[in-house]
């Protein structure tokens, strides 16, 4: 991407002197597993070719495609069979495969097109000769506006290692009773997908494999996936629709449209990280400008690394600035917050911090409680706001445990809470929205949210 560098301002080249010279911290992480428990599943005598952490994503349209991939040790055939629940996989879709060396495996890829949607399909991965993988199944995204649409529930989380994975067991428990329909992971994955030559990628993603084979799984990077700067094996592992290498991307799923981008383009100093950072703003841009509000009403704007955080700042991270540059950009320039306001982003959801946090209605560090109403079971309405709501969930559990929330609250926080855990996040409809949050400790289900919007536009300044 060097023949973008004319176009993009001295900004850029500053930024990169300001990391460099005041570098974000951050958490400092455990010595490593003892490597042995990262045992590829194939090496106890079966067949070296035989699909392992099988994953798959809407494709560009939800409603009529589905993506897969898949890992092999050895060289084998791409193949996708598939057909509709409860009926013969008849339909077979060939893909492609590449070489990847942390460690030496092949990761395949395959898509299936000219589905219905809002349909259940029954698939399988692998070859004749190399094996198959178990029958699973997976479903597209129904018609917006449909009873289906408003019925859908996504899981939401960043921040989730293949050590004190805290959430684990509650999705694997979750997914198997069809209490979500998709999830959407906020960066951080595995805690790190190339650590011990990329032995630590395999175990996690296999880890990952119950929820990863049941229900699409859709991923923005964080900083553990930087990598040097090569973001290389996140973007060799993933596979996001219409993406720029699973860097940024967006899907109307539902009654909802996501933008998911990458944070770490305001961090890494490298051709994926601040070099990319005007490409994916005007990316952003025009995607938030081309969303139908009549079909997919909701706005929702995802990164891994929050715009505003009520931690303490013991690790000198941005998001307790007022020059956050996720906010702000760099010198005037590539700001995300007032793309917020200029698209009506209703949600911003973010992680990176491990604890759970609500911000008030909240634009430029200005909060409001003007919207915000206690109702009587427990919960709060945000009736109608003017500005955005901002959501952290970055404590699915990692080996950096939980962080220390600050004693004293920003005037526009709604509320910290230091819990393990993911959220629940569903659009029952064009005018109503739910958040709840699944604290793991116990089970039980806190910071339930319900959001009423009447008029989804942008909003006023």
């Amino acid at each position: 991407r060097q023949a973008a560098m004319p176009s993009v301002s001295c900004a850029l080249a500053a930024a990169a002197a300001l990391l460099l010279a005041n570098p974000v911290a951050g958490g400092v992480m455990p010595p490593p597993r003892d490597v042995a428990r990262y045992k590829w599943l194939v090496n106890a005598g079966s067949n070296a070719s035989e699909p392992q952490q099988v994953h798959a994503s809407f494709g560009e349209d939800p409603m009529t495609s589905l993506q897969f991939v898949w890992s092999t040790r050895t060289a084998a055939d791409t193949i996708l069979r598939f057909g509709e629940a409860g009926k013969p996989m008849t339909s077979i879709a060939n893909g492609t495969s590449t070489p990847f060396d942390e460690p030496v495996q092949f990761i395949h890829r395959a898509a299936a097109t000219g589905l219905r949607a809002g349909t259940t399909y029954s698939y399988v991965v692998g070859s004749p000769a190399g094996g198959w993988s178990n029958v699973s199944t997976m479903t597209t995204a129904p018609v917006p506006g449909s009873p289906e649409a408003g019925a859908l529930v996504f899981a939401v989380y960043g921040d989730m290692g293949l050590d004190n994975e805290r959430s684990l067991a509650w999705l694997v428990k979750d997914v198997e009773a069809g209490a979500f329909d998709a999830v959407l992971h906020v960066g951080d994955l595995g805690y790190d997908l190339d650590s011990d030559g990329g032995l630590r990628g395999d175990a996690f993603m296999n880890s990952i494999a119950p929820i990863t084979a049941r229900v699409p799984y859709h991923t923005m990077p964080g900083n553990h996936e930087i990598e040097g700067g090569t973001f290389k094996a996140y973007r060799s592992r993933f596979w996001m629709p219409a993406s720029n290498d699973a860097l940024y991307h967006s899907i109307d799923v539902g009654n909802a449209h996501f933008s998911m981008i990458s944070s770490e383009m305001y961090f890494a100093i490298s051709e994926y990280g601040l070099l990319m950072m005007p490409e994916q703003f005007t990316w952003l841009e025009k995607d938030l400008a081309a969303v139908d509000r009549t079909k997919s009403p909701w706005l929702v704007l995802m990164l891994h690394r929050p715009m505003y955080c009520q931690d303490d700042d013991s690790q000198g991270d941005a998001c307790h600035t007022l020059t956050n540059p996720t906010r702000v950009g760099y010198f005037g320039q590539y700001a995300l917050e007032p793309l917020l306001l200029k698209y009506g982003v209703d949600l911003v959801v973010g992680a990176h911090e491990h604890f759970l946090g609500l911000s008030k209605v909240l634009y430029n560090n200005n909060a409001s409680t003007a919207a915000m109403s206690n109702q009587t079971d427990g919960s709060i309405l945000f009736r109608n706001p003017g500005a955005p709501v901002h959501i952290l969930a970055g404590s699915a559990g990692c080996p950096e445990r939980l962080d220390v929330l600050s004693p004293t609250q920003p005037e526009w926080s709604a509320g910290a809470w230091d819990v393990y855990g993911y959220g629940y996040l569903s659009f029952p409809s064009a005018s109503r929205a739910t958040w709840s949050f699944r604290n793991d400790t116990d089970g039980s289900i806190i910071n339930r949210l319900e959001f009423q919007q009447d008029h989804h536009g942008p909003f006023a300044a």
